[in-house]
């Protein structure tokens, strides 16, 4: 009898994962909280720095060409996140092999054994012959068991974010202040410009995602001029490093507008450069930010700086709740799965790219046995996690589980995307 594999998260790599099960003939269910690629939709209108075909495969182009429903997409443009999501995620949600095997608006709360604690068979595949036990939740707020034989976590990171204040600890404030703050990408120019014409925002980060709100500010600020920003840094990151002969054109650009802007702040932009966030309030229907600058002698080494808004695009990590009766042992430095995390800080240089791109499929592997972290979740709160990142895992994990099956990223019959 077959394995009944267990995907959570119907993100993109989740959805993958779920489509090469099926295609394989293997019983799958994927599993969500919300609705398929939800968190795709609410960064919808930014452009990736990667084309098509590094973020479909041939299974999943293929599958949509049997039933008509791929736009044939030159593969070397790069695709808005809305454009990923309505013309390849979606449309495989909704045709075979996975119509009727998607669960949307259901939570996995949590993972364990049929038979088994955490603490019992350490390290022993007698853990791997009693299935696991799913505790899921409706919508509706009902809960039952469901059961699998292997289970891929493909939940991500998006959404289970980081903090700002000193140290990776919330600042004093911070915790109360959670629901309004601005902690994933917001959209000035769009669904979120009521919120930021003409108003005070307060960005801290400097990773691809405060760069493009940079670019959307901009971009507002010539038909809203009195639209402001301070930008507040932890550390140099992606944005503010160049990468010298950068073979994503998008990416080029994105980071050469934030280093600009750093170094030549316009009107609307007051740089702070290195500080941290000593404490946050919010009274009036304003914000109040205690700062400390770590850099630039000479000006207010302790601001407080009053806005509308704050931005704090610093980052995300993997909530492991959901595993935490599992044998999963985790980096202590990023929070992935160890044995990918050590080999991931092993590596040189930092480009997403390159990161990954040459480790063995063993890596994958947990002291659990048949399950696995893909995606994003399983690079922890290392970012270097591009999409054919997933795919390549999705393979390799079906090759793991069973070592029998072809690669189905080699079968496409027409246009390779690779």
């Amino acid at each position: 009898m077959s394995q009944h594999i267990a995907v959570l998260g119907a993100g993109p790599v989740g959805i993958e994962a779920a489509l090469y099960a099926r295609s394989l003939g293997l019983p799958a269910t994927l599993y969500d909280r919300a609705d398929a690629a939800a968190n795709v939709a609410d960064w919808g209108h930014v452009h990736l720095f990667t084309p098509w075909r590094m973020n479909v495969t041939p299974l999943g182009v293929e599958t949509l060409r049997t039933v008509d429903a791929w736009p044939e997409f030159p593969f070397d443009v790069c695709p808005s996140a809305a454009e990923l999501r309505d013309n390849y995620l979606l449309p495989l949600t909704r045709c075979e092999p996975l119509r009727g095997h998607v669960r949307s608006n259901t939570t996995v709360l949590r993972v364990g054994r049929e038979s088994h604690h955490k603490a019992d068979a350490i390290g022993k595949a007698e853990r791997g012959q009693t299935p696991f036990r799913l505790l899921v939740e409706d919508d509706a707020g009902r809960q039952r068991i469901d059961h699998a034989d292997v289970v891929l976590d493909c939940t991500g990171t998006y959404g289970h974010h980081r903090w700002a204040g000193r140290g990776g600890i919330p600042a004093p404030g911070e915790l109360k202040l959670e629901d309004q703050i601005f902690y994933t990408l917001p959209d000035p120019i769009g669904r979120d410009r009521a919120r930021f014409a003409d108003r005070h925002a307060l960005l801290l980060g400097c990773g691809y995602s405060a760069a493009t709100f940079l670019k959307d500010i901009e971009l507002l600020n010539r038909s809203h001029p009195a639209t402001k920003v301070t930008w507040a840094i932890r550390r140099p990151g992606q944005a503010l490093r160049a990468i010298e002969s950068d073979a994503l054109p998008a990416r080029r650009h994105l980071v050469e507008a934030s280093l600009r802007l750093a170094e030549t702040p316009p009107h609307w932009l007051t740089f702070l450069g290195s500080a941290s966030v000593e404490s946050l309030a919010h009274s009036r229907e304003s914000f109040t930010a205690e700062l400390t600058v770590l850099e630039k002698p000479g000006r207010d080494p302790h601001p407080a700086v009053r806005c509308d808004n704050v931005v704090a695009l610093v980052g995300y990590s993997p909530d492991v709740t959901i595993y935490d009766q599992l044998q999963v042992h985790s980096c202590y430095a990023t929070a992935g799965p160890i044995r990918l995390a050590a080999a991931l800080l092993g590596e040189t240089g930092g480009d997403c790219l390159t990161a990954g791109a040459n480790l063995s499929a063993d890596l994958l592997k947990n002291p659990e046995p048949n399950f696995y972290v893909l995606g994003a979740k399983s690079y922890g709160t290392n970012s270097n996690f591009l999409l054919q990142v997933g795919h390549n895992q999705v393979r390799d994990v079906f090759n793991l589980i069973r070592p029998d099956t072809p690669n189905l990223y080699a079968g496409a019959t027409s246009d390779s995307v690779r």
